[in-house]
């Protein structure tokens, strides 16, 4: 009896061994639901390294960099001038920065007024209260270069902008509409798997 039970248990091991499984990694378009099949997905491959963008760490002078220095985490690069609108999408982008770690998620807040010293983008951020986002400032033509990413799709040049990029830097996805980061599940969802390195 106790011969007979082992083989009945090799012949199931065996069986589950050759079944072919259909299960597959998830892919972004797994996590395009909801409000998150609004986003637009980019004309082509570009990362992180294509965003030129003015910073100024404490105790330096302004200078140009790219995001690529960034990389190990998920960026939200949101684009802004002070308005309503803009104002309450920062909030939500901190909140969801606070909720995450920003360890694993950093806001990138770019401030497209590139006429003014890069002070300005430093204290409008501070007069709001978002003391934890990194201020950016745009370069010369930096709106035109960045909406060219997206020739394939009719996008208004609206506030806010916010691009999705990957831990490896690879710029996935990006939100024209002012949604709710932090109440949103399928955002909080694909965060979080770009975060673990799911999708």
């Amino acid at each position: 009896m106790r011969r007979h039970l082992l083989s009945v248990i090799t012949v199931g091991f065996a069986f589950f061994a050759i079944v072919p499984t259909n299960a597959t990694a998830p892919t972004l378009n797994d996590y395009m639901v909801g409000e998150v099949s609004d986003f637009a997905i980019p004309a082509g491959n570009y990362t992180s390294r294509d965003i030129s963008v003015r910073v100024r760490e404490p105790g330096e002078q302004s200078r140009v960099t790219d995001l690529s220095e960034k990389r190990g985490k998920v960026l939200l690069v949101t684009f802004w001038q002070p308005c309503g609108i803009c104002n309450a999408h920062l909030n939500q982008l901190q909140d969801l920065q606070q909720k995450m770690g920003k360890d694993r998620l950093e806001v990138i807040a770019v401030y497209e007024d590139h006429s003014r010293p890069f002070e300005s983008a430093v204290n409008a951020l501070k007069r709001l209260g978002y003391d934890d986002i990194t201020p950016y400032q745009a370069l010369s033509g930096q709106l035109s270069n960045e909406m060219s990413l997206w020739t394939r799709y009719e996008i208004k040049q609206d506030y806010p902008r916010t691009w999705i990029i990957d831990p490896q830097g690879d710029i996935r996805l990006m939100s024209t509409s002012a949604v709710n980061w932090t109440q949103t599940p399928e955002i909080m969802r694909l965060i979080q798997a770009m975060a673990s390195g799911d999708v």
